[in-house]
Protein backbone atom coordinates (compact mmCIF):
# COMPACT_ATOMS: atom_id res chain seq x y z
CA UNK A 1 0.00 0.00 0.00
CA UNK A 2 1.41 3.29 -0.48
CA UNK A 3 2.51 5.25 2.55
CA UNK A 4 0.84 8.69 4.12
CA UNK A 5 3.62 10.64 2.02
CA UNK A 6 2.66 9.64 -0.70
CA UNK A 7 -0.96 9.67 -0.39
CA UNK A 8 -0.54 12.96 1.00
CA UNK A 9 1.81 14.30 -2.27
CA UNK A 10 -1.17 12.72 -4.62
CA UNK A 11 -2.83 15.04 -2.87
CA UNK A 12 -1.46 18.20 -3.34
CA UNK A 13 -0.71 16.85 -7.11
CA UNK A 14 -4.31 17.00 -7.30
CA UNK A 15 -5.72 20.10 -5.57
CA UNK A 16 -3.25 22.15 -7.66
CA UNK A 17 -3.42 20.64 -10.93
CA UNK A 18 -7.25 19.29 -11.50
CA UNK A 19 -8.35 21.61 -13.80
CA UNK A 20 -5.70 21.73 -15.80
CA UNK A 21 -5.77 18.23 -16.89
CA UNK A 22 -9.35 17.11 -15.82
CA UNK A 23 -8.82 13.59 -17.36
CA UNK A 24 -5.64 12.91 -15.76
CA UNK A 25 -7.89 13.57 -12.24
CA UNK A 26 -11.44 12.33 -13.31
CA UNK A 27 -10.57 8.44 -12.59
CA UNK A 28 -8.32 9.81 -8.76
CA UNK A 29 -11.59 11.97 -7.50
CA UNK A 30 -14.03 9.34 -8.61
CA UNK A 31 -11.65 6.68 -6.68
CA UNK A 32 -11.59 9.29 -3.40
CA UNK A 33 -15.75 9.14 -3.84
CA UNK A 34 -15.68 4.98 -3.64
CA UNK A 35 -14.06 5.36 -0.59
CA UNK A 36 -15.67 8.38 0.74
CA UNK A 37 -19.47 8.90 -1.19
CA UNK A 38 -20.50 11.66 1.09
CA UNK A 39 -17.63 14.09 0.86
CA UNK A 40 -19.08 16.93 -1.02
CA UNK A 41 -15.68 18.44 -1.78
CA UNK A 42 -15.17 15.48 -3.84
CA UNK A 43 -18.33 15.78 -5.78
CA UNK A 44 -17.48 19.44 -6.09
CA UNK A 45 -14.12 19.19 -7.57
CA UNK A 46 -15.53 15.96 -9.68
CA UNK A 47 -17.97 18.49 -10.95
CA UNK A 48 -15.65 21.17 -11.67
CA UNK A 49 -13.35 18.96 -13.84
CA UNK A 50 -16.62 17.49 -15.74
CA UNK A 51 -18.13 21.15 -16.30
CA UNK A 52 -15.16 21.56 -18.54
CA UNK A 53 -16.09 19.49 -21.81
CA UNK A 54 -19.81 20.04 -23.04
CA UNK A 55 -19.97 15.77 -23.45
CA UNK A 56 -19.84 15.52 -19.40
CA UNK A 57 -22.29 18.31 -18.54
CA UNK A 58 -25.04 15.97 -17.77
CA UNK A 59 -22.38 14.17 -15.16
CA UNK A 60 -21.30 17.71 -13.92
CA UNK A 61 -24.96 18.55 -13.17
CA UNK A 62 -25.62 15.29 -11.36
CA UNK A 63 -22.26 15.65 -9.47
CA UNK A 64 -23.69 19.79 -8.58
CA UNK A 65 -27.34 17.79 -7.18
CA UNK A 66 -25.26 15.59 -5.04
CA UNK A 67 -23.59 18.81 -3.91
CA UNK A 68 -26.68 20.07 -3.29
CA UNK A 69 -27.76 17.20 -1.81
CA UNK A 70 -25.22 17.47 1.18
CA UNK A 71 -24.38 21.21 1.36
CA UNK A 72 -28.12 22.42 0.81
CA UNK A 73 -27.52 26.51 2.10
CA UNK A 74 -24.30 26.60 -0.09
CA UNK A 75 -25.13 29.34 -3.00
CA UNK A 76 -21.74 28.39 -4.97
CA UNK A 77 -23.28 24.62 -6.27
CA UNK A 78 -26.58 26.42 -7.07
CA UNK A 79 -24.73 28.66 -9.35
CA UNK A 80 -22.53 26.37 -10.90
CA UNK A 81 -25.42 24.08 -11.87
CA UNK A 82 -27.34 27.02 -13.49
CA UNK A 83 -24.32 27.65 -15.63
CA UNK A 84 -24.28 24.14 -16.65
CA UNK A 85 -27.79 24.04 -17.38
CA UNK A 86 -27.37 27.40 -19.10
CA UNK A 87 -24.31 25.54 -21.36
CA UNK A 88 -26.57 22.70 -21.79
CA UNK A 89 -29.43 25.00 -23.44
CA UNK A 90 -32.03 24.53 -20.16
CA UNK A 91 -32.14 28.35 -19.57
CA UNK A 92 -35.56 27.64 -17.32
CA UNK A 93 -33.58 25.43 -14.88
CA UNK A 94 -30.55 27.69 -15.01
CA UNK A 95 -33.11 30.34 -13.95
CA UNK A 96 -34.50 28.10 -10.76
CA UNK A 97 -30.79 27.84 -9.47
CA UNK A 98 -29.33 30.98 -10.18
CA UNK A 99 -32.55 32.25 -8.50
CA UNK A 100 -32.01 30.18 -5.42
CA UNK A 101 -28.46 31.42 -5.07
CA UNK A 102 -29.08 34.38 -4.78
CA UNK A 103 -31.40 33.43 -2.01
CA UNK A 104 -28.96 31.46 -0.17
CA UNK A 105 -26.00 33.80 -0.88
CA UNK A 106 -24.39 35.50 2.05
CA UNK A 107 -22.21 38.24 0.65
CA UNK A 108 -21.91 37.15 -3.24
CA UNK A 109 -24.78 38.77 -5.77
CA UNK A 110 -25.90 36.43 -8.31
CA UNK A 111 -28.11 39.86 -9.79
CA UNK A 112 -26.07 40.18 -13.52
CA UNK A 113 -26.15 36.40 -13.73
CA UNK A 114 -30.26 36.27 -13.30
CA UNK A 115 -30.63 39.56 -15.47
CA UNK A 116 -28.07 37.87 -18.08
CA UNK A 117 -30.26 34.76 -18.28
CA UNK A 118 -33.51 36.19 -18.26
CA UNK A 119 -32.40 38.67 -21.20
CA UNK A 120 -31.05 34.88 -22.86
CA UNK A 121 -34.31 33.34 -22.24
CA UNK A 122 -36.51 36.18 -23.69
CA UNK A 123 -38.09 36.96 -20.84
CA UNK A 124 -37.53 40.84 -21.17
CA UNK A 125 -40.60 41.57 -18.93
CA UNK A 126 -39.00 39.90 -15.93
CA UNK A 127 -35.70 42.02 -16.73
CA UNK A 128 -37.79 44.53 -16.77
CA UNK A 129 -39.36 44.16 -13.20
CA UNK A 130 -35.61 43.71 -12.21
CA UNK A 131 -34.95 47.24 -13.62
CA UNK A 132 -37.63 48.97 -11.79
CA UNK A 133 -36.65 47.13 -8.18
CA UNK A 134 -34.02 49.06 -8.70
CA UNK A 135 -30.66 46.73 -7.97
CA UNK A 136 -28.37 47.55 -11.09
CA UNK A 137 -25.91 49.03 -8.94
CA UNK A 138 -25.16 45.01 -8.33
CA UNK A 139 -25.20 44.47 -12.20
CA UNK A 140 -21.60 43.81 -12.99
CA UNK A 141 -22.45 44.02 -17.17
CA UNK A 142 -24.91 46.98 -17.06
CA UNK A 143 -24.30 47.69 -20.56
CA UNK A 144 -25.15 44.96 -22.53
CA UNK A 145 -28.19 43.96 -20.61
CA UNK A 146 -29.56 47.86 -20.65
CA UNK A 147 -28.81 47.61 -23.84
CA UNK A 148 -30.95 44.55 -24.64
CA UNK A 149 -33.40 45.30 -22.67
CA UNK A 150 -33.96 49.18 -24.53
CA UNK A 151 -33.84 47.69 -27.70
CA UNK A 152 -36.82 44.73 -26.77
CA UNK A 153 -38.92 47.58 -25.85
CA UNK A 154 -37.92 50.26 -28.71
CA UNK A 155 -38.95 47.27 -30.73
CA UNK A 156 -42.60 46.81 -29.46
CA UNK A 157 -43.04 50.70 -29.43
CA UNK A 158 -42.70 51.07 -25.67
CA UNK A 159 -40.65 54.07 -26.46
CA UNK A 160 -41.27 55.19 -22.28
CA UNK A 161 -39.55 52.25 -20.92
CA UNK A 162 -36.78 52.46 -23.66
CA UNK A 163 -36.01 55.92 -23.12
CA UNK A 164 -35.99 55.65 -19.12
CA UNK A 165 -33.70 52.56 -19.28
CA UNK A 166 -31.34 54.59 -22.08
CA UNK A 167 -31.49 58.41 -20.58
Amino acid sequence: TESDNEVIQKLQDLIENYLENPKKYIPVVESLLSKSPDAWLYHSMLAQMKSQDVETLPEAIKEYSTCIELQPDDARFYYSRAMCYEENNNLESALTDIRTAQEKAKEESYFSEIVRLELKAGNYENAWRLYTDGKWEDLNTAAEELTSLAGYFRKNGQFDQALHILG
